[in-house]
């Protein structure tokens, strides 16, 4: 997924939408996020939400805004769940006032063993 937040409005969304899953077990979300500008001023915000059983959003469990240097970071997500519920990863970005740069997603995998380095949630 790729926003040039100088292409949008402010405030406008982008969402990238994981499967629903529903195996009794905890999963890693891991992917690689790009957040760039050029003069420094922050392209927007990556925001990862958890949605239990088709319900509403909430808060996030996962943030980065800001100007980042011109590279790739990695994140790690661990993310629970019991039968009978199922879940939904979404990541969504957000375009900035400044209106400048890129936000990016990538390599964006599911795996079913904990992870390394982690923000949980349930």
């Amino acid at each position: 997924m790729l926003v040039n937040s100088s292409q949008h409005a402010v405030g406008q969304r982008a969402q990238l939408l994981l499967p629903a899953l529903s195996e009794n077990d905890t999963h890693c979300v891991q992917f690689s996020y790009f957040l760039y500008s050029r003069d420094g001023h922050s392209p927007g915000a990556l925001n990862a939400y958890v949605r239990v059983n088709g319900g509403p959003l909430g808060n996030p469990v996962w943030n980065a805004s800001g100007a980042h240097s011109k590279q790739w970071h990695q994140a790690e997500l661990a993310v629970s769940t019991f039968w009978p519920n199922e879940y939904q990863v979404l990541i969504e970005a957000t375009v900035s006032r400044e209106r400048k740069g890129y936000i990016a997603l990538d390599d964006i995998m599911v795996v079913n063993y904990p992870c390394c380095k982690c923000h949980v949630s349930q």
